[in-house]
């Protein structure tokens, strides 16, 4: 059902969206969390997790463009290669875009760096947006390039915050600490809930189409992982938040869990990425 299907495009897209996504949900965690009682120790390994993330971003983001090219182009010679990415990078709507995303990247870590975490946080976001723009999602209007913009914060801030999240709770402020990001992870989990069913419904184009393509085999494979996160984020909100400060162990473990599961609703919805929307077949 797949063999047409660029394994290799698909899987370096999931590379930078992962990074760009742990990037964006590390500053968020910096500037939100942090701020409650972050010891000097915990505050050093978030940037090393920063610095990190954006170099998976990159790498990916460059190597996504790469495997473009390649795929375009019979010739298999490097300099053959690399001459077909910069005329995709120069003359394609795809080029442009993904050329803002690496440079807001770029600019974000360098502001990270010199401690300006919100600029950073601003940057990491607006990268997401570009990102958002060579989804199939931009190409049906306005409307659904906004859906997907706040689809893929949304999952920053609550999937990509997993990681700082557990580096965080250590110490007297992870009570407060973890109190918070519930919060912010709730409004994420609602944000997710609503974009997500408009962007399936508008590239789906209709419910026969989740058990007649590929496309539809995929997502229903990410909503049933999506299903499982809740389930897990619920658990971990009812049973094992109330059993802070006492027993952190139990939280940093199902949070690892909960990371793990949310990497692979990632490669997912990269491979949906990578596959044409029946939508756009119809006619």
């Amino acid at each position: 059902m797949m063999a047409g299907l660029d394994w290799a495009a698909a899987v370096w897209r999931f590379v930078h969206v992962a990074g760009m996504l742990s990037l964006f949900g590390t500053l968020f965690a910096r500037c939100w969390l942090a701020p409650l009682g972050a010891t000097p120790e915990q505050r050093r390994a978030l940037r090393r997790l920063g610095r990190a993330s954006l170099l998976l971003a990159l790498l990916g983001g460059v190597g996504w463009l790469v495997q473009g090219a390649y795929s375009d182009i019979e010739a298999t010679s490097a300099r053959a290669v690399l001459a077909t990415a910069a005329g995709l990078m120069m003359q394609t709507r795809f080029g442009h875009r993904l050329a803002l995303c690496l440079l807001a990247l770029l600019a974000s870590g360098l502001l990270a760096e010199c401690r300006r975490w919100r600029p950073a946080s601003w940057l990491s976001a607006l990268a997401i947006g570009l990102h958002a723009g060579v989804q199939h999602a931009s190409e049906i209007g306005a409307w659904a390039w906004l859906a997907q913009c706040l689809h893929l914060l949304a999952a920053g801030a609550w999937l990509g915050g997993l990681a700082p999240l557990a580096l965080l709770l250590r110490g007297p402020a992870m009570v407060a600490i973890a109190r918070r990001f519930s919060t912010l992870a709730m409004l994420a989990v609602a944000t997710l809930a609503i974009t997500a069913p408009l962007l399936a419904g508008a590239l789906l184009g209709g419910l026969s189409a989740l058990f007649r393509s590929a496309y539809g085999a995929v997502a229903l494979g990410k909503m049933a992982l999506f299903a499982v996160l809740l389930l897990l984020a619920a658990r971990n909100r009812f049973l094992l938040m109330p059993r802070l400060p006492d027993a952190p162990m139990a939280l940093r473990r199902a949070i690892r869990l909960e990371t793990l599961i949310g990497l692979l609703v990632v490669l997912l919805a990269s491979l949906l990425a990578s596959l044409p929307p029946p939508v756009f077949l119809r006619g």
